[in-house]
């Protein structure tokens, strides 16, 4: 299906831009700490929201259940640079986390009646979901300076996206894709900054961002996409800690890039192909 050239700059280029101007922004000496911590966070948020908007995606006004995810990750951003503040005590950051992902689940789960299963399991399974996703993904914002990590995010996003395209839900595959922009946008900034907290507070939003997307399109998809790929996704790029460990540890330069992107993109392809094929009767002859 091809795509307008129209959409393509909106969803994809103009969050880049944004989310990068933004993060360059924040990033300068000039704001000192508070501008590094709230960096990424921020140019996540203004990067998919422009998206979003330009987009046309839904109203400024939500009236449907999956038309708050926007707002959700705005209020993410916020709060995300407490998930990874230097002097922020464990109980302080997870009950951060937790009370943004119960307010982005009582908006986001619908109150159908016919919800299968209850919408109170819904609303624990995905802010647990969610909390522990952000809780394992903090600490490697220090681990991998650079791009890698937010390549790796953006990656996950845009597979996010390509999971919903295949469960024919166009309209929800273009937030993965707005997001993988801005998400683009900020590890081209981190390119060329070599502080440890270049990407600080990102985790949270993405979190929000992505899980959220995943849980509507799902709940709003008649396709036979399984449960699997939905699960998936998110957790990819938690395959960077492998890289943290034993011999792999000790890798530098390219090697260590290498082996740090092919360990997450082992679930993404394992996600889309079971995406694939449950959208694809198989026939035997």
């Amino acid at each position: 299906m091809p795509f307008p050239v129209t959409d393509i700059v909106y969803g994809c280029l103009a969050p880049a831009l944004v989310a990068g101007a933004v993060v360059w922004a924040l990033h300068r000496k000039s704001l000192g700490a508070a501008g590094s911590r709230f960096g990424a966070s921020a140019a996540l948020a203004a990067g998919f929201f422009l998206g979003y908007r330009l987009l046309s995606l839904s109203p400024w006004m939500p009236e449907a259940h999956w038309q708050w995810l926007p707002y959700a990750v705005l209020l993410a951003a916020v709060v995300g640079p407490i998930v990874t503040a230097p002097r922020g005590s464990w109980p302080v950051r997870i009950g951060s986390c937790a009370i943004v992902a119960i307010a982005a689940a009582w908006f986001l789960v619908p109150a159908w009646e016919k919800l299968e299963p209850s919408r109170l399991v819904y609303l624990i399974g995905w802010v647990v979901y969610v909390t522990s996703l952000t809780a394992l993904l903090s600490p490697l914002t220090s681990r991998f300076p650079g791009p890698l990590l937010p390549v790796v995010l953006a990656a996950t996003l845009l597979a996010g996206g390509m999971v919903l395209f295949l469960a024919d839900i166009l309209r929800f595959a273009w937030i993965g894709v707005a997001g993988a922009g801005a998400m683009a946008g900020i590890a081209t900034v981190a390119a060329f900054d070599k502080r440890t907290d270049a990407i600080a507070g990102v985790t949270l939003p993405f979190a929000v961002l992505l899980a959220g997307a995943l849980l509507v399109g799902r709940l709003n998809s008649f396709s036979d996409v399984p449960w699997v790929s939905y699960l998936l996704v998110p957790l990819a790029p938690l395959l960077l800690w492998v890289g943290t460990r034993g011999r792999l540890s000790t890798l530098t330069g390219a090697r260590r890039a290498v082996v740090c992107a092919v360990l997450p993109g082992l679930p993404l392809a394992i996600a889309l192909l079971l995406a694939a094929l449950g959208t694809r009767p198989i026939t035997i002859s």
